[in-house]
This record gives C-alpha cells, structure tokens and sequence, in this order.
C-alpha cells in the first residue's frame, strides 16, 4: 500500500488536519472542521483512515481522527459497506490490534470499540470471542488488545440503538454475543489473572469484570479467584479507581438482597475489614473518596439489609458516619447522603421500629457533624471568608443547603425537639461563654431553619426557649440574617403560639432598619411567611402595617417589596368581608394614585421610570392574586367593586406606557390576574378587557395580549356560560385570529418567536373551549397553515406549543374528544378536522421527519413523534404512505434500500397490532439514527420552504 502522507488524493485531508491541529486562524479552523466533518460521512473515508493507520509515517493526530472516523463509520455509516467486505474489515482491524497492541492506548481503545460495533452488526459472524483470543489471545503482548475489545463489546452491545438492527436482531446478537459467552469470558479472565505476573493485572482487566457484570452470575464470580484478587488491588495505586469502580459495581447488583444474600454474606466481611483504611486515607484525598464510595454504595445498596438485620449491619452504618463526620473534603463527605435518605425511608416504616431504635444514636451523632460541616471558614478577612474563591463560596452555599436535607432526615429518625435541643445547647454555650466567633453560632441557627419542616407545631420543650434566645442574640449581620430566616421558617409554629408574635414581629421588622441588604431581604422574606402564616393573628395589626408599609416601601429593593406585600395581601385577605373593601383599597390606593401620577411624563420618561411603573403594578397584581375570597355568583364581590376603580387607571397607563414591553406584560399580568382571581364576577369589565386586548394586540404585536386572550376564553369559554356572553368571546378570538393571520402575512415566525409561542398557547385554549366554532369557521385553514409554517422555527418553547395544538387538534378527528365538555365528538367537527388533515397531511408528514432530524429542539421529538402518530390514527394506510413517501425523499446514500424496508415493515407491524408505543419508538428510533448518522455534528441546519397566505 503507497504511503498516504505522500498520495496526492490525500493532500486536502492531511492539510486539513495540520490546520485543525496547529496555529491556524480561526476562520481557517472551522472550514478545516467543515471539511473533515463531510469526509468523516463520505464512502470514500473506509480506504482514506484504513491506510492511514495502516501507515508508518502518519502522524498520531491523524491516526487518531481516522480511528474515530473508523468507529463512527461502523456505527453510522454501515450501509456504506458491501456484505462481500465485511469479513476483509473484519481481519483488518484485528490486525490493527496487534499493530496498536503497545498502543498509544486512545487509538487502541478506538480501534476495539469499531471492531465491537462490526462485531453487533455483522450478524454473520458467529464466533466473535473465539476469533478474537484466536488471534489477540496467545501472546501476551496482545491481550492488552483482547481484554480492551471484551471491556468495550457490553457497551457497544447496550448502546446498541445507534446502529440499525431491529429489536429481534438486537435481542437474538446480544444472546449470541454476551450471554452465551459469559462463562467463557470468566474463564478468560481468570486464566489472565494467573498468568499477570508481579505486578498484577492492569486496570482494564477489572474494567472488563465492570463491564461484563450483568452477564456474568454474581456467585460464579465470588466462587473464582478473583473475588480475593479485587480486594487486593485496592492496595495497588494503578489499579485502586479501577477496583473500587468494580466493587461498587458489584454492591449495585445485589440490591435485590434476598436474590443475593449468598453473595453479600461472602463480600460484606471483606468490606469490614477495610474499614480501618478510612482513617488510614485521611492524607490521600483520591484514596479517602474511593473508600468513602465505597462504604457509601454499599450502604445504598444493602438499606433493606441494615434495616431488617440492624445488629449485624451497624458496623458499616458506624463507618458511613465515620465517612460522613471527615471535614476536610466535603466532596467525599456527598458520597453518604442519598445512605442517610434511603435509610430514613426505611426507619419510617412500623415493622422497623426496632432498627429505628438501634440506629437512632448514630443519627443523633450525624446532627452534631452536620452542625459542625455547616460552620463558616473562620478566614482572616470577615468580608472575603473564600479568599476570593467564588466557585468555592458558592458549592459551600449549596452544600449546606444539602446538608440541612440530611438534618431533616435525623429530625425523623430521632425526633425533632432532641435535634433541636443539641442546636439550641450550641448556641447557649456560645452566650454563656461570651467571646465565641459569630460562625459558632450562625452555623447552629442554620440548622434550625434546615430543620423546621420536620419539627411538630405541638412542639413545646425546645422552641420556646429558641423563640426567647433569638430575639437577645449578639447584633451582627450574619447572626441577625440567619436569626431572622429561622423566625420566617417557624411562622406556622408561632399561629398556634400567639404569646410570641409581638416580640416576633418586633423583630422581624426592625431588620428593615439594618444597614445590610442581606439582613433586610431576610427580614422581607420572613414578614412574608408571618403574615402569611399568622394573617388571622394579625387581622387587628392593619392600623400598624399600614404605615409600615407606606414608609418603609420606598427603601426596598423591587424584589423584597414583592415579599412584603405578597406577606401583607394576606393579612388583607383575612380581613371580614364588609371590612375587605376598604382594607384593600388602602393599600392599593395610594399605589394606583402613584401610577396616575406617571401619566403626565410618558413623553419624557426613561427606561428606569418604566421600570418602576411596571414594578408598581405588579404590586397591585400581588394583592389581586392573594386576596381573591370565594363569593357566590349571585353577590357582588368587593374586590371586583375596586377592580372597576382601578380599571381607569390600567387603561390610561396602557395608553401612556404600552410602547414599552416591559410595562404592557406587567398590565396584561394584572388584568389576567384579575380575570383568575375573580372568574365571573369579571363579567362587567368583559367587554372592555376584550376590546383593549383586540386593539392593543392589533396596535403593538406583543404577545402578552395573547396569553391575556388565552385566560379570557379559559374563563368565559365554559358550558354554563351564558350563550351571549360566549357568542362575543367567540367573536373576541375571530379578532384576535384575524389580527394573528395578518401579522404572518407581513412577518417571518422567526421574527417573532414568542408571539408565535403565545397565539398558539391561545388557540389550544381555542380548540378546547369552542372546539366547534374553530372547526366549522374560516379560521381553521389558515390556523393549520400558521403551524405549518412556523413549524420552521428552531426555539424549544414555540415549537412545543405548535406542537401541542396540532395534537389537540387533531384529537377532534377521532370519535372521542380530547376533553370531558362533550360525551362524543360531534360529527361536523370530525368531519371537518379530517378533512384538512388529509388535505395537509402529506407537508405535516414531511414538516414532522424533516424537523426530527434537522432541527427540532430533542426535548420536542416526544411531541412531534405525538403527531405522527395522530396521522397514523386518523388515517392508517394514508399516513403510511406520507412516511413512505417522506422517506423515499430523502438524500440517495444517507440510508439503505434495506433499512428504509425493514423500518416500514416494522411500522406497519406495529399498527396492525395496534401496538403505539412500539410505533413511537420505531419513529424516534429511526429518526434519531439518521440525525445522528447524516446531521450531527453539521453547521447549518436545512431549512422548510413552506409559506403563509391569509386573505382575510
């Protein structure tokens, strides 16, 4: 073979990989890429990167890209193959092993994994292993080769959805390339393991034991030598990750423990008798995590053991803590926390009362190590205790947050107030002691705040004397924020204990008066879940709040004056009835007057007066959500009566301000807010809710008058409605509609993406509220073509909801109707939806394929499969044939005659036995494959040359 390096026909491809591999431009980079990403897919690659790594003078990148094109083309590219020329492929990459047996171990590594995936592919080839030790197997050189290739062949066979096999071909080669090898496997590696020599195996030979555990049975195992030999790596650095990786491998397998209780009977002493090395690893933070993995899995993995057998099981619960109570890696200390979890579950549980009871001390000592884990560096700089480690600082913050989860687990294992009890001693022996740094005491009040979720609210022997200490706590800023936190999580507790609300409340809101922005956000956040929790406690505190909250408004920032006033709104909202009126209005008064007060200066207002205007009104919609009591149909509500009063001003501040954004989404959330909170007593405003909604969207564009347009037909859309009140929400969506077709006819969907998103959130509440009217009206076509043409967009969230009206739309073509207002689809409506589907089935057909490959978001294939199949519902021999024709459009050589039959053959299988799971995943499957084979990775993503036409 002539040296490629030197061969003219590969000239562009080496160069191409000298500028990818070098200093090159980026520009020249990325066409490097380009190029190499189409060569990779070219039938003419199978010679290009056999007599690369074939030759003496390529260099390793090159050798390394053909060998990853090797790998892809054998799982992407297969069909480019004659079956004549697989037995030659076959013998040549085993002779590349041996060529590569020294390695480098990448290449080897890649070149194994291509004869795997040759090896589940060419079903012909019947004596895989045995071929392979035939030829890698006699000399020791090569077995580096032959144990890499056995590592690799389970995962290429489990990872076998990439390749085109049916699932009877997957089902009957993984029987013939695992299951009935296992035995033979295990000898091999047994045989390997006596002929190692000193040094012991290498690591891929306890990988090869990783991976092939499924298939090999756990008790042929543990009867070899090798069972002692994986315990006894654990004391050779080279092969320790390798043996903790098997041995935790193994610990998964045994979950089912009656199955195994053989097994673990063998493995659980040797496991104990590690134990010492977790002190012993203390100096080696790679070693400590290993044994602390370990000990971690094996306690996940045993739980129903411990928990029926708590005795014979407490070692390895004692060493879990013994893992979990190491504070210089926190990381490793993780490992023990979903053990903690997965035990509690089962302490829960009556008929292990008596487990509970053996282990409850070992969760008792866990609140102490907990408490202490959550304590602050004590750093030299109190403002920078990181040292300036952000990344740091911030897995600190979330590894407390997890801690305080482990903390709730001992609150029920050994019961609240004892839990409690040891924060609160802590933070006592800090006052008596008088000179202890603020970190003793914070990381204490944290606790109580991770663990109030689980304390009773009959609690009455600790909480009390936590309810006096925390208002006498020393002042500084990290303990008045972390004090004032546990009084916003303990609000519930303090309803049903009245006598402390005043000093409580006292407390909380002084913090407003703090210079610290943290200490004020908390006192926010604890006033809200005071007021929420204590509203009735606090009907007769409005003559207090009110002023509160008129002076200390102006100094908050927009998200804590959110807190405070959703706190507020529900002291509002527990006032009497006859008394709700004028309390509202109290509050929102001033703020409606404040907003009327912007009007003058729409001309000459700036984005930052905008964004207080919209931040005003989101205040109102704060109290309209929350005080929203129930009022019967036949009575006028209060909170409507001011509804109607406020109205002017939203409108007049619409007109003044609606330009903005910002401005007009914040009074669409109000108005839509109002329409929710008070539903039907909204019908007096109706007409002119619907008539801003009509001339804002036709004016401005925004969708925000859409999702409004949404929650009106939602509301109004109803059966017991009134014929003439649901004759003009009728006519509201034509509108709407219309003012809908028009923008489409002037404007591309990916101009406006989220306006598409909003119009068909609202037209699926169309086609479920008034599934009649849309059906049998002028609307639907050009509905269906909306859909169609801005199927093109390529953003997750439009697409999901063109996806899920088309599948709510299409329901109505079956006899059932995909919701509960109607027993029966009616038959002009079925008649209609069918009608327009067969007409544009064909494009929907071709749009759904053509985007499941291209350019569909992977979180919409499920959604987009969804509609395929409605098409195959609907109409099954017709949709068959818009696949078929869908299929035999796509590109000559991006997939074979024979795979296009067989998936059509499989398809239609499927629905003559009615099987639609299985017809979903043949769609995804097939889909997926090509995408994978053909698109990714690609640079420019194939367009949808579909159009829109509205002539109104």
């Amino acid at each position: 073979m002539s040296d490629p390096t030197s061969d003219p026909k590969y000239q562009q491809l080496f160069a191409a990989l000298q500028t990818l591999y070098t200093n090159s431009a980026r520009a020249d980079k990325e066409r490097a890429n380009t190029y190499l990403e189409e060569f990779q897919k070219s039938a003419e690659a199978w010679q290009a990167v056999h007599a690369i790594l074939s030759s003496s003078t390529a260099g390793l990148e090159a050798k390394m890209f053909a060998a990853q094109t090797m790998r892809t083309k054998i799982t992407y590219d297969f069909h480019q193959l004659p079956k004549e020329s697989l037995a030659s492929l076959r013998d040549s990459l085993l002779g590349l092993l041996v060529m590569y047996r020294a390695g480098p171990k990448p290449l080897m590594i890649q070149l194994a994994v291509s004869l795997a995936g040759l090896a589940l592919q060419m079903t012909e080839w019947k004596t895989v292993l045995q071929d392979v030790v035939q030829h890698l197997g006699n000399d020791k050189e090569t077995w580096p080769a032959m144990l890499q290739f056995i590592a690799v062949l389970p995962e290429e066979v489990s990872d076998s959805k990439r390749v085109s096999l049916t699932e009877e071909e997957l089902d009957a080669r993984t029987m013939e390339l695992l299951t009935d090898n296992a035995d033979q496997v295990l000898q091999l590696l047994v045989q390997y393991a006596q002929t190692a020599g000193p040094e012991g195996p290498s690591p891929v030979f306890f990988a090869c034991l990783t991976s092939w555990l499924k298939e090999i049975p756990l008790q042929s195992f543990i009867a070899t030598s090798l069972f002692d030999l994986t315990f006894s790596a654990l004391a050779v650095d080279s092969c320790f990750d390798a043996a903790v990786d098997l041995l935790c491998s193994i610990f998964k397998e045994t979950r089912e423990v009656d199955e195994y209780m053989m097994v673990i009977q063998a493995i659980y002493p040797r496991l104990l008798a590690l134990r010492p090395r977790i002190a012993e690893s203390r100096e080696d933070p790679d070693a400590f995590r290993g044994y602390a993995r370990l000990f971690a899995d094996a306690g996940e993995s045993w739980v129903v053991l411990i928990a029926r057998m708590p005795r014979e099981f407490r070692a390895l619960v004692e060493a879990i803590a013994e893992v979990c109570a190491y504070d210089e890696d926190l990381e490793a200390v993780k490992f023990t926390f979903y053990f903690w979890y997965d035990l509690k579950q089962m302490l829960t549980i009556e008929r292990y009362a008596e487990a509970r009871a053996e282990l409850r001390d070992i969760y008792a000592g866990l609140v102490d190590i907990m408490i202490k884990h959550l304590h602050y560096p004590n750093g030299d700089n109190p403002n920078d205790l990181f040292d300036g480690d952000r990344e740091a600082e911030e897995k600190f913050r979330s590894f407390r947050h997890e801690m305080g989860d482990v903390l709730k687990d001992c609150c029920v294992v050994v019961g609240g107030s004892e839990c409690l009890h040891k924060a609160w001693e802590k933070v006592y022996m800090c006052l008596q002691n008088g000179t202890t740094k603020w970190q003793d005491i914070e990381a204490p009040l944290f606790s109580m705040r991770a663990m109030a979720r689980e304390i009773p609210f009959e609690e009455d022997s600790v909480l009390p004397h936590i309810m006096e200490m925390l208002v006498k706590l020393p002042e500084h800023e990290k303990i008045r924020y972390a004090a004032t936190l546990v009084l916003g999580r303990y609000t519930q507790w303090t309803s049903r204990h009245p006598q402390f609300l005043e000093y409580q409340l006292q407390y909380i809101t002084s913090g407003f008066k703090n210079p610290s922005k943290d200490v004020m956000s908390a006192a926010a956040q604890a006033l809200k879940h005071f007021c929420q929790d204590c509203n009735q406690l606090l009907i007769d505190y409005v003559p207090q709040l009110h002023p509160f909250y008129q002076q200390v408004a102006p100094a908050l920032h927009s998200a804590d004056l959110f807190e405070v006033t959703e706190g507020l709104s529900h002291v509002v909202a527990a006032q009497p009835p006859a008394q709700l009126y004028d309390t509202m209005k109290m509050f929102c008064a001033p703020i409606a007057q404040g907003l009327m007060a912007h009007i003058p200066n729409a001309a000459t207002a700036d984005e930052d007066l905008m964004k207080k205007i919209a931040d005003e009104v989101e205040l109102l919609t704060i109290f309209i959500q929350n005080v929203a009591p129930f009022v019967e149909a036949s009575k006028p509500h209060p909170c409507v009566t001011l509804m109607q009063e406020l109205w002017p001003v939203l409108s007049a501040l619409l007109q003044a301000y609606g330009n903005a954004p910002f401005v007009a989404e914040r009074i669409s959330k109000c108005v839509r807010s109002m329409m929710n909170a008070y539903r039907m007593h909204m019908l007096p405003l109706l007409p002119a809710i619907a008539e801003m909604l009509v001339v804002y969207f036709d004016k401005l564009q925004y969708g925000c008058f859409l999702w409004v347009s949404g929650t009106l037909v939602r509301n109004f859309g109803e059966l017991e409605v009134a014929a003439e009140t649901k004759a003009a929400v009728w006519s509201f969506v034509q509108q709407q509609a219309i003012n809908m077709f028009k923008i489409l006819n002037k404007t591309q969907p990916k101009d406006i993406p989220d306006v598409i998103e909003d119009f068909f959130r609202f037209m699926g509440d169309v086609i479920m509220n008034f599934p009649q009217q849309l059906c049998t009206s002028n609307l639907l076509d050009p509905a269906f073509q909306a859909a169609l043409v801005s199927l093109s967009l390529e953003q997750q969230d439009p697409l999901v909801s063109i996806l899920h009206f088309m599948r709510d739309m299409l329901a109505w073509a079956l006899p059932s109707p995909p919701t509960s207002i109607m027993p029966h689809t009616p038959p002009e409506v079925m008649d209609a939806v069918r009608a327009i589907t067969s007409q544009y089935g064909p494009q929907l057909t071709s749009i759904m394929f053509s985007g499941m490959i291209h350019t569909l978001p992977r979180d919409c294939v499920q959604d987009a499969s969804g509609v395929l199949l409605m098409l195959l519902e609907i109409f099954p021999q017709e949709a068959v044939g818009w696949i078929a024709a869908t299929i035999a459009a796509l590109p000559e050589g991006t997939s074979s005659a024979e795979e296009r039959q067989k998936f059509m053959a499989s398809l239609t299988g499927a629905l003559q036995q009615n099987d639609i799971k299985k017809a979903r995943r043949l769609v995804q499957d097939f889909t997926a494959h090509y995408r994978r084979r053909n698109v990714t990775p690609r640079n420019a993503t194939r367009g949808l040359d579909y159009t829109f036409s509205y002539s109104g």
